[in-house]
């Protein structure tokens, strides 16, 4: 019985080194994600500023005028802003075509988000039970050492 309760022990140390409220391990390996997510974005704000300087230098070498026809709309522009502008308006209509599964993705993690809380309860709930079975059995050992010892 003391092997079980020891093993019984062991397995509530490994429960409590886990941090429900924050759901941040001790474990040194879980930070890997936040630190990954912060070099991602530094990486991508330096193609976004090659970007756009790549695209300065294409405006300032593409400045010829060039007429432009859209249905029965006729303009004359720079071949450069013209450019950009389409690639723009391509961009844009791609970002909201990904509207509906950004938001059903959002509407997911709110899901999972709840479901964690949930679990949370549920294993906090777990532990006091533990915590209070643990002491029972303590108290039970004790009263058996009395009436061994009498």
């Amino acid at each position: 019985m003391i092997t079980l309760y020891s093993q019984f022990n062991t397995d509530v140390s490994v429960l409590s080194s886990f941090d429900f409220c924050n759901c941040k391990s001790n474990n040194p390996k879980a930070s890997h994600w936040s630190e990954r997510s912060s070099s991602t974005m530094q990486i991508f704000s330096i193609i976004a500023v090659l970007v756009a300087l790549l695209a300065v230098v294409f405006a300032f070498q593409n400045a010829v005028t060039i007429s432009v026809t859209f249905f029965d709309l006729n303009f004359e522009a720079s071949l450069a802003i013209v450019l950009i502008l389409t690639v723009g308006i391509g961009i844009l209509i791609g970002l909201l075509v990904s509207i509906p599964s950004v938001i059903q993705r959002n509407l997911r993690i709110s899901k999972y988000k709840g479901k964690i809380v949930e679990l949370e309860n549920e294993s906090n709930e777990q532990l006091e039970t533990i915590t209070h079975q643990r002491q029972r059995i303590e108290n039970l050992e004790k009263h058996l050492n009395l009436k061994d010892n009498q």
